[in-house]
């Protein structure tokens, strides 16, 4: 989903999400966070979003 602080809004779209869904998950697992800071972040199947930040 964000790769390299860029969000890929095609796979979104690809699940039947969009952007908002996802910072929701964001800020709802890990506080509010800036895209900057976000390495990787992913999905599973169950909708859990993982996220891996550069620090």
């Amino acid at each position: 989903m964000i790769k390299e602080k860029k969000m890929d809004k095609k796979v979104l779209e690809q699940i039947g999400k969009d952007d908002q869904w996802l910072i929701s998950k964001i800020v709802s697992k890990y506080g509010q966070v800036e895209l900057n800071d976000i390495l990787l972040a992913t999905v599973d199947e169950s909708g859990n979003v993982q996220v891996m930040f550069y620090y």
